[in-house]
């Protein structure tokens, strides 16, 4: 899905690069090449005195800027694509790394595996109206299995990104925190926070229900899923909201050694 999503990305930027390319004052350039060519024995007159002539000196002056600005229109354009390319590239190697580790519990750095989960969520156009900021600190390795895991942030933050979508107008921020705490034992907390549409209160101790959703196209699945899976890894996970309009927050608990909590 993320793929087609960037893909579409990359036809429209190409789609801007031909039209420029294809509308281009180039052309304009050739033009006027072919004007002094023809009178070349003859520029001074022709130049000053020569009403097609006259019109070529202020025309080069307009034709600097334009060129100037299409250069940086194309240039922006191709930076896109290159952008996006490369996001595929990363999105491809991140699911064959999943497909080879699935199953195998590992040390994993809940850090490098949140900017995986965010290198999938997010695509480079996303940066125009929303702003990633994170807060890590030093945390210990967790033992679980790197797919499972992963898949759960991957849903958490486009969860979070659809959120946002909906709550338009307004220039988003998504914080991402990772924290060790202490209570009866050693666990590291990801908290994920967004700015989007908020929850309902009545809505909040359903989150994690089976069959339960707000989207017109969900199936109630993601989340009670992501549950059961992390409470199998001897975790927790939790929601909160102010209410609509108010943004909201997941927080998701998992212990040090978690790869004792798995069966």
């Amino acid at each position: 899905h993320n793929v087609g999503n960037v893909l579409n990305s990359v036809n429209v930027a190409a789609h801007v690069v031909h039209e420029l390319i294809n509308q281009s004052s180039v052309i304009l350039v050739h033009r006027i090449a072919e004007l002094l060519k023809n009178h070349e024995e003859k520029w001074e007159i022709f130049l000053t005195q020569d009403p097609k002539g006259k019109r070529i000196p202020p025309a080069i002056m307009k034709l600097g800027s334009h060129l100037i600005a299409e250069q940086q229109t194309v240039l922006k354009e191709l930076e896109g694509l290159v952008r996006n390319i490369d996001h595929v590239k990363q999105i491809i190697i991140s699911h064959q790394t999943m497909a080879k580790s699935r199953g195998i519990s590992e040390a994993l750095s809940v850090v490098e595996l949140l900017d995986q989960a965010v290198e999938l969520s997010f695509q480079p156009g996303d940066a125009k109206w929303i702003r990633i900021k994170r807060d890590y600190q030093s945390v210990p390795p967790i033992v679980t299995d790197r797919h499972q895991l992963l898949q759960i942030l991957v849903n958490l933050l486009r969860n979070a990104k659809q959120a946002m979508q909906l709550q338009v107008g307004v220039d988003h921020l998504l914080t991402i925190r990772v924290e060790g705490r202490t209570d009866d034992e050693l666990s590291v907390v990801i908290t994920i926070q967004d700015t989007g549409m908020g929850i309902a209160s009545e809505h909040l101790a359903r989150m994690f229900t089976r069959g339960f959703t707000t989207k017109q196209d969900g199936n109630g699945i993601g989340l009670h899923s992501s549950m059961v899976t992390i409470q199998r890894m001897g975790g927790w996970l939790q929601a909160h909201s102010d209410g609509i309009g108010a943004g909201a927050t997941l927080t998701l608990i998992l212990p040090v050694e978690v790869g004792a909590g798995q069966t």
